[in-house]
């Protein structure tokens, strides 16, 4: 899969675009996963992203500080808690995540969702998930203070998109460009 990548950037060198993770970072990585998304850390083991462009799909890879970085920021704290963990961004800031609650042998499925999926909700003091018309319907801002869906792993899977069922798929399908354009999944 990796060479598939080198075919997109001719210009670059596979090794400039993939290196093998810092045992120190691996380790970050896993303590963020729980334990969990075996295939993802033993891919990032082998191949974390170093500098590797914006894919034709308007998608890009964090390297795991970018990783590590996304799921300490306001919406990604609340999905990792979640068991869902942001792996890299689309051009319009859009979220690329891998959900460990729909994971089959240590490979996780891979989500998408804007960057405001998530807020905190001061009245009720918990995170909730921003509803608008791309993830519910009919223009369906907000449909109450009350009715506002909290953010749990069945709410998530609900109201966010799933773009591979697993990783695995997810990437090979990156390397050989099989997605148009993932902004519009968003």
């Amino acid at each position: 899969m990796i060479r598939h990548f080198s075919e997109l950037f001719p210009d670059i060198p596979s090794e400039e675009l993939f290196a093998p993770a810092k045992p120190k970072d691996l380790d970050a990585l896993v303590e963020l996963f729980g334990g969990r998304a075996e295939r993802v850390i033993e891919f990032y083991r082998q191949y974390e992203p170093q500098n590797l462009p914006m894919l034709p799909c308007y998608a890009g890879l964090c390297d795991i500080a970018g990783i590590l970085a996304e799921n300490r920021c306001e919406t990604g704290q609340y999905l990792a808690a979640c068991g869902v963990f942001v792996i890299g961004t689309t051009v319009g800031g859009g979220l690329i995540c891998i959900d460990t609650n729909e994971e089959q042998n240590g490979d996780p499925s891979v989500r998408v969702m804007d960057h405001s999926f998530t807020y905190y909700d001061e009245e009720t003091r918990c995170a909730k998930i921003y509803l608008w018309r791309g993830n519910w319907g009919d223009f369906g801002v907000d449909v109450s203070r009350d009715g506002t869906p909290e953010v749990t792993p069945a709410n998530i899977q609900r109201y966010s998109h799933r773009l591979s069922e697993s990783f695995t798929d997810f990437f090979y399908a990156l390397s050989v460009n099989q997605y148009e354009d993932i902004e519009e999944y968003v």
